[in-house]
């Protein structure tokens, strides 16, 4: 008898547990909060022979078919306008380099390096500041990975890859070549490197500028 009951119990929680997800996908409710919503229910009820519900053939295929009836969205193109981000960063509070805010000439260098040099994040965070890793020439900078970095495809020839950037305008002549001098990642960096230069604690090219790790390197997921 009791036995009988506690399994009709079951069953009607399992019964009510579906409706109560079908209802949250007839709302519009996305697979992943329904996968959360699962969770939380696994941990008030309890299926026999599964370790948890959400293992249950009937709630998995719930699941898969809520996936395939609203897959996630991909994004194809960028979500943000290259252009204005550029004309943005040829403009105060981004200029003049001499007098504007650390922090967002961390932002503007961080920018200008990743996009010129399209390397991984990781690769980004492992660059030196030490003068035969970080060199500048009249017409490009050259940058080297700091030798204890591992890469993601670990040979000699990653391990020695250098990052040259040119200078981008170099002798601006017109209105023009002015406004695109300001995009010049030479001349971002070694502003950069000369403001840094006064307080930074690690060899490391980027690094914080928070009060209380500043001049400490940043890790790639900060970067």
């Amino acid at each position: 008898g009791s036995s009988l009951d506690r399994l009709h119990q079951v069953q009607k929680a399992f019964h009510v547990a579906l409706y109560i997800l079908q209802d949250g996908l007839d709302k519009g409710l996305s697979p992943n909060t329904l996968r959360r919503q699962v969770a939380a229910l696994a941990s008030v009820i309890n299926w026999k022979g599964y370790k948890s519900i959400s293992h249950h053939p009937t709630i998995r295929s719930f699941l898969r078919g809520a996936t395939n009836l609203c897959p996630p969205v991909v994004h194809r193109y960028p979500t943000w306008d290259l252009n204005k981000v550029l004309v943005a960063l040829t403009k105060p509070p981004f200029e003049p380099l001499q007098s504007i805010s650390l922090h967002l000439l961390s932002y503007k260098v961080a920018f200008l390096v990743a996009i010129t040099s399209a390397r991984r994040v990781s690769e980004l965070a492992a660059l030196s500041v030490r003068q035969d890793l970080c060199v500048f020439h009249s017409d490009r900078v050259v940058l080297r990975l700091d030798p204890t970095f591992i890469p993601k495809v670990n040979s000699t020839f990653h391990r020695a890859q250098e990052l040259i950037l040119p200078t981008f305008c170099k002798k601006p002549s017109h209105p023009r070549e002015h406004q695109w001098h300001k995009l010049d990642v030479r001349r971002a960096l070694k502003a950069y490197v000369h403001k840094t230069a006064t307080f930074c604690k690690s060899e490391a090219l980027f690094i914080s500028f928070q009060p209380s790790t500043q001049g400490l390197r940043v890790s790639a997921a900060t970067l």
